[in-house]
Formats: structure tokens, sequence, C-alpha cells
């Protein structure tokens, strides 16, 4: 799911971003829960309002202020099994 991150965004990179936004900035991190809601919308705002921006959705401006780089878990790949 590309940037931005915006009201009814869901899905497994949203609930890496919420992991990362808690070790970010614990005090205002919105729950953990992979749907981008109302609380995520008020954490945004005042992460942006720190950041001197305006109030808007987690965007790439936003993702290169603090280093935000979504890395999707890597997964080992299958290795077939003959019987």
């Amino acid at each position: 799911m590309p940037l931005p991150y915006k009201l009814g965004s869901h899905g497994p990179e949203i609930l890496a971003w919420q992991k990362w936004f808690k070790r970010y900035a614990k005090s205002y991190a919105p729950p953990v829960d992979g749907y981008y809601g109302n609380d995520e919308v008020v954490a945004v705002n005042e992460m942006r309002k720190r950041l001197g921006m305006p109030p808007g959705d987690f965007d790439a401006a936003v993702a290169s202020r603090v280093a935000y780089l979504y890395e999707p878990a890597q997964v080992a790949p299958r290795i077939p099994t003959y019987v």
C-alpha cells in the first residue's frame, strides 16, 4: 500500500506502521490494530504539529521527515519436499 496512509486504510502494512509509530512516538501513538481510524488521525496530526506541518495524512513528506520506511516481513521460501 503506497503512501499516504489515511482514514480507512488497513492491512499488514498499517499494522507494521502502527508498531513503528508506537516505538517512535509512544506518548501519543494510536492502538495497534491494523486499521487507520480516528485515533490514527489524531496521532498523525499531533506528529505533524510537532514537526511544524499542517494537519493531514501520513504522507511521503511526513515519512521523509521521520525517516519512516516500510520494510515488509521477510518470508522464508518454501522448500519442496519429496516423499
